[in-house]
């Protein structure tokens, strides 16, 4: 593991921009999310004992999980030392293990964990990553484990944004996928990759990668989409599943 490693939202300044321009909602909306998939794993049945958060970042989702499911063994999974040390912090007097890694190498031994949380990883990872990424979380799972997976796209074709800091807000301007993967690949401060799935694509991925969608959620929808109740991919920055490993 390079320990020279950063994530390129120093502080994260642009992503703190992205969200005033939501406002409360932005919390709200994800709350709302959060609520669902804490009701969808109870109704399931499952007993967490053991989770892990994969690019666990600041540790922002870690009080959630060990409130919600009380875990006996959790895991914080994060390539920035920095930002590791506050996911650790972010405990509050549980037991949680802060691991430097990736999801490309998942420190742990086959089938050990109930519950994956992955919160806005995949969008900034080069695109060859992927498979790996998806085959490690795999292979840590129970057989019947979940996961929760929470990620950008576009409302149509895939693309690629690289997202820089315009003043007083968040710019972007799209860009091919070898330049996104440069980005992705050499983190450059001040600049974050974004990819924009299809999510067509995407949900046949999942599902040959060995998972079923069990639940799906879109969430932090934008300013130009009054109608309540809609839930077209367009209308909405976000989306969030949760799915379960075949077994």
């Amino acid at each position: 593991m390079d320990i020279d490693y950063f994530y390129p939202d120093v502080d994260d300044r642009l992503t703190s921009k992205l969200v005033e321009t939501f406002g409360d909602s932005w919390y709200v909306e994800e709350l709302n999310v959060r609520h669902l998939v804490t009701n969808t794993v109870k109704e399931l049945g499952l007993s967490v004992e053991s989770s892990i958060d994969v690019g666990c970042g600041t540790g922002r989702l870690v009080p959630w999980v060990l409130k919600e499911f009380s875990p006996t063994r959790s895991v914080c999974l994060e390539p920035d030392p920095a930002r590791l040390t506050l996911a650790t912090r972010a405990c509050h007097g549980h037991y949680c293990l802060p691991l430097q890694g990736s999801g490309t190498g998942i420190p742990l031994r086959d089938e050990v964990v109930d519950l994956v949380v992955w919160s806005h990883v995949i969008q900034h990872i080069p695109t060859y990553y992927l498979d790996r990424m998806f085959r490690e979380v795999h292979r840590v799972m129970k057989p019947g484990g979940l996961v929760f997976l929470m990620t950008t796209h576009s409302a149509g074709e895939e693309y690629f944004l690289l997202v820089y800091d315009g003043g007083d807000r968040q710019e972007a301007r799209r860009v091919d996928r070898e330049t996104y993967n440069r980005y992705a690949a050499g983190p450059v401060e001040g600049y974050l990759p974004v990819r924009k799935f299809d999510l067509r694509w995407l949900e046949s991925f999942i599902e040959q990668e060995g998972f079923r969608i069990v639940l799906k959620k879109f969430y932090h929808k934008l300013n130009d989409c009054q109608e309540e109740g809609m839930e077209e991919p367009g209308c909405y920055l976000d989306v969030a599943y949760l799915l379960q490993k075949g077994r």
